[in-house]
């Protein structure tokens, strides 16, 4: 193929992936923004999936200008700042979970590490919204209508264990980064199992391929982990937002891979893949956050048995 027609091709799945992007996105925005929340990932992982780096790049560039001319001439008034600042979130999220799976080798084992990696850097994401945006908020007025909420909905919950609702509500507020951040990436990889699913069923041929079977997370991982809990023993008051947001968004980790193992520990019984889920379903409706708990202990302990033992 000559240079040329090389770079007339390149220009045309450009203009095309950024046509396809740009309208997708406001028509979502256009039905809802709930529906624009839980789908603005679809398109772009579409198209991290059926398209080359090179071709990524120059699209999201050219989209991403597109967008700012748009909002900055007054055409499609229904789009305010709030929402592009999302959608450019979930361009770096995608690309970097693109790049990450590019660089990884063709093994089954690569797929923990691209996930360790992809969360630790939502981590970073995480940390820096933290500490120079949320922290400086002042939360007395949010924290106030929540008491009055849960003193309405259970108004003698918490009078046994010594806890006020100003004390519960606080810690609620404190900890809405990382509930928000555990939405974002469950919605993520929902997002990206339904692309996937989208290329198969239109036969695109698809530049990676991410799964979730024999998921291992990355010794930095647990290493960091370690190191988060450590600071949060020590109670700096600095940091007490930050290090409790990140302990909990990091055991997600150790939950998926606690969750994996407990779905191995069931095959080596003979029963179906449904009934499986619904033992695990229904031990979780009975035990509730326990069940969780167990979970992100058997995750954490295979996790810190691979430090100790190299195994």
């Amino acid at each position: 193929m000559k240079p040329s027609t090389r770079n007339n091709n390149q220009i045309n799945v450009a203009l095309y992936s950024s046509l396809f992007f740009i309208l997708t996105e406001i028509i979502l925005l256009k039905i809802s923004t709930q529906f624009f929340f839980f789908f603005s990932h679809l398109p772009v992982l579409f198209l991290c999936i059926i398209l080359q780096p090179r071709q990524i790049i120059n699209s999201f560039i050219l989209s991403t200008i597109t967008l700012a001319l748009f909002k900055s001439l007054g055409i499609f008034g229904f789009i305010n700042y709030k929402d592009l600042i999302f959608l450019a979130f979930v361009l770096l999220i995608s690309s970097s979970f693109t790049l990450l799976n590019h660089l990884k080798k063709e093994k089954e084992t690569m797929n923990g590490i691209v996930f360790s990696r992809f969360v630790l850097i939502l981590s970073f994401v995480l940390s820096v919204f933290i500490l120079f945006y949320y922290k400086n908020l002042d939360h007395s007025a949010m924290i106030k209508s929540l008491s009055e909420i849960l003193k309405k909905f259970n108004p003698e919950s918490l009078d046994y264990s010594g806890v006020t609702f100003s004390e519960m509500s606080s810690f609620i507020v404190n900890i809405l980064p990382s509930a928000n951040f555990l939405v974002i990436i469950s919605v993520f990889m929902f997002n990206y199992k339904l692309a996937s699913i989208i290329c198969k069923l239109l036969k695109f041929r698809q530049n990676f391929n991410f799964n979730f079977i024999k998921i291992h997370l990355e010794k930095s991982y647990s290493f960091i982990f370690l190191i988060i809990l450590t600071l949060k023993f020590f109670k700096f008051e600095e940091i007490e937002i930050l290090t409790t947001n990140l302990l909990i968004f990091l055991s997600c980790g150790y939950i998926f891979e606690g969750y994996q193992n407990l779905q191995t520990f069931f095959e080596k019984f003979d029963i179906s893949s449904f009934l499986k889920f619904l033992i695990i379903f229904l031990l979780f409706i009975f035990l509730g956050y326990v069940l969780l708990l167990i979970i992100f202990l058997i995750g954490l302990y295979k996790n810190i048995k691979r430090l100790l033992f190299k195994v």
